[in-house]
C-alpha cells in the first residue's frame, strides 16, 4: 500500500511539473495553483463544466444515436451498405465551408452532437496539440 501511495505521489508530481511548464493556451486546461506542502497534494485546475472530453463523448454516445441525429439535423440517411455511403454534414454545405475557421462552435439547440460540433472539437484539440508541440 505504501509503494502504491508513493508511486501515485510521484506520478502526481510529474504531472504537476508538466502542467507548470505549459504556457497558457485557450485550448488547454489551465492550472491555477498547487499545494504539495503536506498530504493530500492538491492541484487547482480550470473548471470544465462537462468534465474531461473523453468521458463527455462517451456519455453522449450512450445517450444519442448519431445516425438519427444526422438525419434529423441534415436529412442524411443512415448508411445501410457500402454502396450507399454518404458524407456526414456534406462537404458542399455552405455553412460548413464558411465557418470552418471559427474558434468554437456551440451545441445545437437540441443538445445533439452534430458533425459540425465534432469538427470544432477536433480543431480545438489540434490547436492545443500544436501549442504543446511548439513548446516542447
Amino acid at each position: 500500500a505504501d509503494r502504491v501511495h508513493e508511486d501515485a505521489k510521484a506520478d502526481f508530481l510529474a504531472e504537476l511539473t508538466l502542467m507548470k511548464s505549459i504556457p497558457p493556451h485557450p485550448n488547454i486546461i489551465k492550472m491555477y495553483g498547487s499545494c504539495t506542502a503536506h498530504d493530500p497534494y492538491l492541484m487547482i485546475l480550470e473548471f470544465a463544466c462537462h468534465g474531461d472530453l473523453k468521458k463527455y463523448l462517451q456519455d453522449q454516445r450512450m445517450e444519442r444515436n448519431y445516425a438519427n441525429a444526422a438525419f434529423s439535423a441534415y436529412g442524411v440517411r443512415p448508411v445501410t451498405d457500402a454502396t450507399t455511403a454518404q458524407l456526414p454534414l456534406g462537404v458542399i454545405n455552405q455553412g460548413y465551408t464558411e465557418s470552418v475557421n471559427e474558434r468554437y462552435v456551440t451545441m445545437s439547440k437540441g443538445g445533439l452532437l452534430t458533425s459540425r460540433t465534432l469538427l470544432s472539437f477536433a480543431l480545438q484539440i489540434g490547436h492545443g496539440l500544436e501549442h504543446l508541440a511548439d513548446t516542447k
